[in-house]
């Protein structure tokens, strides 16, 4: 049976839903400055280095200090401490790393000295060389990870139980979901007022982004303490929540993925997701900077992608519960790497054709559907079934 949301949760699952709503739009934004800056000063041949070299060790080393700090401190106070830190460097990065990002380059002769004594070095030589970029795209990477995955789940998890889970998370993926669209129209009726920004504040569209994203850090700083502080002692009364329950150390999360099948098969299709959507978000960043030379450009197109985004997004959310009835868990799974498989093959034939005119054209907009149907069936399919 289900059980029934009273009153009291019913308020707790609406701003939590709307907490979703900000963290995800802030998500799509910081997507958005990572992007546009990684084609315009670093370049995606660079993005591989990043992701395998930096991003890896250090999202391990941050989950190894997530760890440390939940022995001493509240999950409280670990948010608004990791939230305050991205706070001061958005605010450090555009009003002082960006706007002077040639006088904090590396400088030119150890550029030399380091291609000098190893040559192959010249592909991953940007990453130091624009290090500001480089940390912002990281510190971007690790967003989802240390607020949505640590901190927002952990608060809603102790107070929905598993019963309640099946009418409150709907709520969450729809509400949040739909910042996506939001973020593509926001960012695509912004183009407009870039100019005006420029002349009166002297600022531009990344510093006008940044700074979007700084007060939506406020916003979400002061509800997720609100909704702290309204509903702890209300959640600690519970009786259905266990105040003494075990987490898994490093050894028996190890153990859990050898002696569990079934989950170890869900740890190897999440990490496999990943990999492909890595490898279809750079090669849809490769076309970008080939087709958008300008940052204008970049700006218009991404917004376009994310407003197509968030349309497929709800369109695929309200298809997810009668496609899940009528075809079952397993059929609804082989719909992602099916449209993957078809995609991708017309992209790669565009490319073995590319000398043909109207197949570059073809392979533009391939890859651009490609890059909204993996992300939109991500979150109404594959999140889903998973």
């Amino acid at each position: 049976m289900k059980a029934s949301i009273n009153r009291q949760d019913k308020y707790f699952v609406l701003r939590m839903s709307s907490l979703m709503f900000l963290i995800l739009f802030l998500t799509n934004i910081f997507r958005v400055l990572k992007e546009r800056l990684i084609v315009v000063f670093i370049g995606i041949e660079s993005l591989c280095y990043i992701r395998i070299i930096l991003l890896l060790p250090l999202a391990l080393l941050v989950i190894y200090l997530l760890a440390a700090l939940r022995k001493r401190y509240s999950p409280q106070r670990i948010f608004n401490l990791v939230l305050w830190f991205y706070i001061v460097f958005i605010a450090v990065f555009i009003c002082v790393l960006y706007p002077y990002i040639e006088a904090f380059k590396l400088p030119t002769r150890w550029q030399e000295v380091v291609l000098h004594t190893l040559p192959t070095a010249n592909r991953w030589m940007p990453l130091f060389t624009f290090w500001p970029i480089t940390l912002l795209y990281l510190l971007a990477e690790l967003w989802p990870v240390l607020i949505c995955s640590n901190c927002f789940w952990e608060l809603s998890n102790r107070r929905v139980i598993t019963k309640e889970a099946a009418q409150a998370y709907p709520l969450y993926n729809l509400v949040g979901q739909s910042s996506i669209l939001l973020t593509g129209l926001v960012l695509y009726l912004s183009n407009f007022s870039v100019k005006h920004a420029t002349v009166v504040w002297g600022l531009d569209h990344v510093q006008c982004l940044g700074a979007t994203a700084s007060i939506l850090m406020l916003g979400v700083s002061v509800l997720y303490n609100r909704i702290t502080k309204q509903y702890a002692q209300l959640a600690m009364s519970q009786p259905h929540q266990s105040s003494n329950i075990k987490k898994l150390t490093w050894i028996q999360t190890l153990r859990l993925l050898y002696n569990d099948r079934h989950v170890a098969n869900i740890f190897i299709c999440t990490l496999i997701y990943y990999a492909v959507i890595s490898i279809v978000q750079t090669l849809w960043l490769y076309n970008l900077s080939v087709y958008c030379t300008t940052p204008s450009l970049i700006a218009t197109y991404q917004a376009k992608t994310l407003v197509m985004v968030g349309l497929s997004t709800l369109s695929f959310a309200l298809m997810s519960s009668v496609l899940l009835s009528r075809l079952g868990w397993y059929v609804v799974l082989q719909i992602l790497p099916f449209t993957v498989f078809i995609f991708s093959t017309g992209v790669w034939i565009g490319y073995t054709h590319a000398h043909l005119p109207w197949w570059s054209y073809t392979t533009r907009y391939l890859s651009t559907c490609l890059n909204v149907l993996v992300k939109s069936m991500k979150y109404a399919f594959f999140d889903t079934t998973r």
